[in-house]
């Protein structure tokens, strides 16, 4: 029949190599991805995207020399492979994989600490809340202690500053 698709799930025990060769040859056969792979793909895309429109709000904040490229550091830092897990909660299910806004927090101190965000003219205090676009402190900052980067990913962080930023039409 023509429009009408089917879809059988095989388990693997019974796999016919030759019928999914066939299958293969005339254009009957799928993979599927799980929806659970691309669920967690797309709610850590979105996940990076909220964490970027955060800390966006302090774009205007970033010291000369970073000012124009300081969007696409925090994009090289929260696709890291070194630190993209740190960005994202993992402990209890019910908040697992929702953005680690403590770390967030922590990581935005560290770049006014070396002078990415300009500390001659703000605190983190300032920056956290332009970023929170309120007026007095959250959780997210008076809590980020139990969030504080370790010798490897300040490491990590300093070699990435100091990398040659992307230029502005990439």
């Amino acid at each position: 029949m023509i429009g009408k698709s089917t879809t059988e799930f095989i388990p693997v025990s019974t796999f016919d190599v030759h019928a999914l060769k066939q299958a293969f040859l005339e254009g009957r056969l799928y993979i599927k991805q799980t929806t659970e792979e691309k669920t967690e793909r797309t709610n850590r895309e979105e996940g990076i995207q909220a964490i970027l429109q955060y800390v966006s709000h302090i774009d205007a904040c970033a010291s000369e020399k970073y000012q124009p490229t300081i969007r696409q550091l925090w994009e090289r830092i929260l696709r890291s492979p070194e630190l993209e897990n740190s960005f994202f909660l993992s402990r209890y299910k019910s908040s697992r994989g929702l953005p680690n806004w403590y770390r967030v927090n922590v990581v935005m101190v560290f770049l006014l600490e070396q002078n990415v965000y300009c500390k001659d003219c703000y605190t983190a205090v300032q920056l956290h809340l332009k970023m929170e676009q309120t007026n007095k402190r959250t959780k997210y900052y008076t809590g980020m202690d139990r969030y504080l980067l370790d010798g490897k990913e300040r490491s990590f962080l300093k070699k990435m500053q100091y990398t040659e930023p992307l230029s502005i039409r990439d």
